[in-house]
């Protein structure tokens, strides 16, 4: 993707590792039109104005979906391949006093021009991508779950590593801990339900306590108990 002088529309995703389409250079070296000039332009601008395109209506382009399904739907091909044909025709006619493509290309007014084509690109976007928009408030609940579940995934490698762990080795690295006056009472708190393990077993939360124990120990030169 180039890097813009000036500046650079703000492109809503980069290319996609799909199976499908693996970029958004593909719809656009495809087509009849492009006689090989100003690709990553084109591309860049292509994705600017799609994004524009759905910021003007409050929505967005469902990404997550994309990535979930792993490749890029008919709708958005057809998409990315009538906005470049709208971008490419747009920018090889430079403003007077710029002969040079790719130099209007790196200017503030190019991608103002091209701001101004949204109502003609509503005119030949096809109707399956404007009905795959979604609202922000949809997208940002949906980032919103996956954070839960990462939080979930991350609680549970917590709680692995810490069963790693004998009780007998947690009490010690309590006692060296407390003895040195590094640790929280709710630390300690903690630490005192891992040294009864397997006889009490810590919660996935608790657990991500106690590997922030374990890194607080290290950085204070305690030596660690061995994991199994």
């Amino acid at each position: 993707m180039p890097v813009f002088a000036a500046a650079n529309p703000p492109l809503p995703f980069g290319p996609q590792p799909c199976s499908r389409g693996a970029s958004g250079s593909k719809p656009v070296s495809s087509q009849p039109w492009y006689n090989g000039g100003y690709r990553a332009n084109i591309v860049a601008y292509t994705l600017g104005l799609l994004g524009f395109f759905a910021e003007q209506q409050n929505k967005t382009i469902d990404f997550i979906k994309i990535w979930n399904m792993q490749f890029i739907p008919d709708g958005m091909v057809r998409a990315l391949e009538v906005t470049a044909k709208l971008v490419h025709d747009d920018i090889i006619y430079p403003e007077a006093g710029i002969s040079n493509v790719t130099e209007w290309c790196k200017k503030d007014a190019c991608w103002q021009r091209l701001q101004k084509k949204v109502n003609d690109l509503n005119n030949i976007l096809p109707d399956s991508f404007k009905s795959e928009l979604i609202s922000k408030d949809k997208i940002a609940e949906e980032k919103k779950t996956a954070r839960k579940v990462q939080k979930i995934d991350n609680g549970i490698e917590a709680q692995k590593r810490v069963l790693e762990i004998a009780g007998p080795d947690w009490n010690k690295l309590m006692i060296e801990g407390s003895r040195k006056k590094i640790f929280t009472p709710k630390e300690t708190g903690v630490l005192q339900i891992a040294a009864q393990i397997p006889r009490k077993i810590p919660s996935e939360k608790q657990s991500m306590i106690l590997v922030e124990v374990l890194e607080k120990a290290l950085s204070e030169g305690i030596d660690l108990p061995a994991e199994a």
